[in-house]
């Protein structure tokens, strides 16, 4: 008795065959050393002070004090650093949140 044919119900039709993985560098360029520990370190403070959705929002939002992304802002400089660790400060000592 010969074997049942394969139909496109059966799952080895359905799992289409592929070959090895390839990565490709990505074309952005990557953030200095300083850069990357200052984006961390912020992170870090943020998500302790203003807890994870906070920080998320926070870090990510135009902010109008600071002129732009927090994140941005603290990543770019060591004086940007401390004027969005001053800002989380003050976002944490206010009972709303807000600053």
């Amino acid at each position: 008795m010969s074997e049942p044919s394969e139909t496109l119900d059966s799952p080895a039709a359905a799992a289409p065959r592929r070959g090895p993985v390839r990565f490709r560098r990505a074309d952005a360029p990557r953030l200095g050393a300083d850069d990357a520990r200052r984006q961390g370190d912020i992170t870090r403070l943020a998500f302790q002070r203003l807890g994870r959705e906070g920080a998320i929002s926070f870090l990510n939002t135009d902010n109008a004090e600071l002129g732009t992304r927090p994140l941005d802002l603290a990543t770019s400089s060591a004086t940007g650093f401390a004027s969005v660790e001053a800002a989380i400060g003050r976002l944490s000592a206010t009972p709303s949140g807000e600053v």
